[in-house]
């Protein structure tokens, strides 16, 4: 099973708590199914100072880096 990340996309006005989406494509809306969640093929735009964030970060699978 391929665990795939939820990312922040707005924070919420009214209480300030973050909005998150996730790229997993069984949890996203598509021709076929409404899932009240972004379509699978909605374009993102994310900043490289905001995707530094998400990369900066350890593999949370606890493996090693080659070398």
């Amino acid at each position: 099973m391929r665990l795939l990340p939820e990312y922040t996309i707005a924070m919420d006005g009214s209480t300030g708590q973050p909005i998150t989406s996730t790229c997993d494509p069984k949890k996203l809306s598509n021709y076929f199914a409404d899932r009240v969640t972004p379509h699978h093929l909605t374009r993102v735009y994310i900043r490289r100072e905001v995707l530094h964030r998400y990369t900066a970060q350890p593999p949370a699978t606890g493996s090693k880096p080659a070398g």
